[in-house]
């Protein structure tokens, strides 16, 4: 009986496993299978299994990391050497991508010192792309103006462009001064010093980062710098780490060196994408007549990485060409100015209002100076035309025109206002009035007599006619062949004379020259050819023993003059004779009757005669 039940209880867990269910999961990607077994419960005893996979997890991809600002050094060469008064020179600027992202439309602007002028018409050079490690050049010639006040001169460059920072392309702009060496027209009274301010390159500063500024101070000029005090400021962005901010530099001699290392740390929030480090120097040299006090002031441009975003590039505006003739403009005289902008930005401007400001030396000749543009899109080109009048006080020399342009550009949605304030150079000249009149030329000119030759002059130029100097050439005798008149300011008028003897008698070539130098400093000569017909001296002695008898006789015009006095007084005293007669024969008192008809044509001094005669 036990053995039965044994065996009916086989039986049945045999039929219960194969009615068992079989249950399979899949997932993708992977597969998993849950079997779940149900067994026969004993009394007693339960059992329950499920296997299951473990969860899938994915791997975030690596944050971005913008990539910091290029660092860029400029230089720049001068061929020749030095450059002085009227004289060109050419000049090489170099940007070399020392490290970073490449350079993308890089656009080079350079601002010439007072005494250096820049040819062929524009300001602002657009370059190809710089890749690291590469350089890219650009050469533009330079002229001196008429008046180099100093040796030392310079061109200063600021450089803007984009580069990809990883995440977006943002605009930068590095600033550098490239020292051009001139010569001084006239030399100078007292030699001065002149000093030259550099630093070494440096990467773009980054928030909180601590480095060292080191700073050259080199005397380029001919005197020494005595007791030289360097003071720094810091801006707003940087902190200066030195424990003082002043710095003596001793003496620096002509053609030396002093370095100043500067401690500097930047803020955590830097906002811009410049700072720039004031440097104050103050230094005594001698002067020849004494001891001199001089000081200079430098601002170096440092590169610096905002806390912040930065924004996208800004669409800037520049002259790309201009032209107002071949000739400098002489002053009162009015021409055209013809210039190109042009959108450097990938974002079209709107509503451009472009405004032409021609200072103390242009005006406008007719029209208005502002001019209007709706649109000018991305890389975009316009052309216009204005015509101008040099003022006729205007100076000599190489004058500045501004042009302001104000507009607007729109980026992401965000409406945003810019300007530009560009600077053209245009020369000028004082036209030349001085006149001088040919000399009038006496009929009769004897040999052995002296003789004056006047040329009248007068300045009617707004400049003055200086080193006026008279010239006498030809085969006479005269006191002063050359005469040095000096200067005649304008309006001034006269006449310059010549005297001479000529010695012999014929024809006589003569030539007057005026010398003088104008307003511009350019040498004129006036030249006057003369000829001269001299006669023979005349020969007023003569002897009276070599003339004919007839000829030693009185002249008679000579004789008929006396002829009439001597009978004019013949007949007078007749007369008185004959009255007295008549007054003897006839009675007292006929003699008184006729006497009173006598009396009408008696004058005083008949009376006075007759009555002496009576006593």
């Amino acid at each position: 009986m036990y053995i039965k039940r044994i065996a009916a209880l086989c039986c049945l867990l045999v039929f219960l496993s194969s009615a068992l269910p079989v249950f399979a999961l899949e997932g993708e990607g992977s597969s998993s299978t849950s079997v779940i077994s149900e067994e026969m419960i004993l009394p007693g005893s339960s059992t329950v299994t499920e296997e299951t996979a473990p969860p899938v997890t994915e791997t975030p991809p690596p944050a971005v990391q913008e990539a910091p600002q290029p660092l860029v050094v400029i230089r720049g060469s001068q061929s020749p050497s030095s450059i002085s008064a009227d004289q060109e020179a050419q000049v090489t600027i170099t940007v070399e991508n020392v490290n970073g992202k490449e350079l993308i439309s890089p656009i080079l602007t350079v601002t010439p010192s007072d005494s250096l002028m820049i040819l062929g018409g524009s300001s602002s050079f657009s370059m190809e792309n710089v890749p690291e490690g590469q350089s890219k050049s650009v050469t533009l010639k330079v002229k001196g103006t008429g008046a180099i006040s100093s040796s030392a001169q310079s061109l200063g460059v600021e450089l803007r462009f984009n580069y990809d920072n990883n995440v977006t392309q943002v605009q930068a702009t590095v600033s550098d001064r490239i020292p051009i060496s001139a010569q001084v027209k006239a030399p100078q009274k007292a030699t001065q010093p002149a000093p030259q301010i550099t630093r070494t390159p440096l990467q773009a500063i980054q928030p909180g980062q601590e480095f060292s500024l080191v700073v050259t101070v080199k005397n380029v000029g001919d005197a020494a710098m005595d007791n030289t005090l360097a003071t720094v400021s810091a801006p707003d962005g940087l902190i200066l780490q030195n424990d003082n901010s002043t710095f003596s530099l001793g003496s620096i001699g002509p053609g030396k060196s002093s370095i100043l290392t500067l401690n500097l740390k930047a803020k955590n929030d830097l906002a811009s994408t410049m700072e720039a480090v004031g440097l104050d120097l103050k230094y005594s040299y001698s002067s020849g007549e004494g001891t001199v006090q001089g000081s200079t002031s430098e601002k170096i441009n440092l590169t610096t990485t905002p806390s912040t975003s930065a924004p996208g590039s800004v669409p800037n505006i520049i002259v790309d060409t201009f032209n107002y003739g071949k000739d400098p403009v002489a002053a009162g005289s009015d021409f055209p100015l013809s210039f190109t902008l042009l959108n450097t930005g990938n974002l079209p401007v709107e509503n451009l209002v472009v405004t032409v400001d021609g200072g103390d030396s242009f005006t406008i000749d007719g029209g208005s100076n502002t001019l209007y543009h709706r649109r000018l899109s991305a890389s975009g080109k316009q052309t216009e035309t204005i015509r101008l009048q040099a003022l006729s006080t205007a100076k000599t020399g190489a004058q500045s025109l501004a042009i302001n342009c104000r507009y607007e550009y729109s980026e992401g949605g965000k409406r945003s206002p810019a300007t530009a304030d560009i600077r053209l150079s245009i020369p000028v000249i004082q036209p030349d009035r001085f006149q001088v009149s040919p000399p009038v030329i006496p009929d009769t000119i004897y040999a052995g007599e002296e003789l004056t030759l006047s040329l009248n002059y007068v300045n009617k130029g707004k400049g003055e006619a200086s080193n006026v100097e008279a010239i006498l050439e030809g085969n006479v005798d005269s006191p002063a062949k050359t005469q040095y008149l000096g200067n005649f300011e304008s309006g001034k008028s006269g006449s310059i004379g010549f005297v001479m003897t000529p010695n012999t008698p014929g024809q006589l070539p003569l030539t007057l020259k005026i010398n003088y130098e104008d307003g511009n400093q350019e040498v004129h000569t006036l030249t006057f050819p003369l000829k001269l017909e001299v006669q023979e001296a005349m020969d007023l002695s003569f002897d009276d023993m070599d003339l004919p008898d007839q000829e030693k006789k009185p002249p008679v015009f000579l004789l008929i003059p006396a002829g009439l006095i001597l009978a004019g007084a013949g007949g007078w005293f007749f007369f008185l004779h004959r009255k007295k007669s008549l007054a003897a024969a006839a009675p007292q008192e006929e003699a008184d009757d006729s006497w009173d008809e006598w009396d009408e044509f008696d004058t005083p001094q008949q009376d006075l005669y007759e009555r002496g005669d009576e006593e």
